[in-house]
């Protein structure tokens, strides 16, 4: 969603220029395109069939592949990594081979249904929020988009530590 005063996540707003094209307001933001704009999303590709950490192996890259990214056999197989949950990103940055160029794709579950709980310190208040004009403004909407707005504080709070743990370790230009 976009139009919201408390949307902006501090951190991969500022990535946004150099990460993706402009997007279009959604009511309901969709994931499988991004995948696909990527060259990730490979179930039922045919065996042979090349994504984005084949090509980067021809050029002696170490990848990875962390979390949620819809891999089936033949694109899981291009990586030199695969784990399951996106918050062993740190297992992924240990187990890369040093001196080598790394890719890490690393696919969240946050925001997707059903939003849970409780995921940041400083939950979003339902009553304060500006939503978007094509949304009724009723309490359950409201308590949803916090919910939704809370999970994407979260998954920004992980790509910050993320974005800081490259940093502090000289990594930033090798990825």
């Amino acid at each position: 969603l976009s139009g919201g005063a408390e949307a902006p996540p501090p951190v991969t707003v500022p990535l946004a220029p150099v990460a993706a094209a402009p997007v279009a307001p959604a009511a309901a933001p969709p994931a499988a395109p991004e995948r696909k704009g990527v060259t990730i999303e490979v179930i039922g590709a045919p065996e042979g069939a090349r994504i984005l950490p084949g090509y980067l192996k021809q050029k002696k890259y170490w990848s990875a592949n962390v979390g949620k990214l819809h891999l089936g056999p033949v694109g899981a197989s291009q990586f030199d990594l695969v784990l399951d949950s996106e918050w062993d990103w740190k297992q992924a940055l240990e187990s890369r081979a040093k001196g080598r160029p790394f890719f890490v794709a690393v696919g969240f579950t946050d925001p997707h249904r059903p939003y849970q709980r409780d995921t940041i310190a400083e939950p979003h208040d339902p009553r304060q929020l500006e939503l978007p004009p094509w949304l009724a403004d009723t309490p359950e909407t409201r308590a949803d988009i916090a919910l939704y707005y809370d999970e994407i504080a979260r998954m920004d709070g992980a790509i910050g530590q993320m974005m800081t743990t490259l940093e502090r370790r000289g990594l930033v230009g090798n990825t």
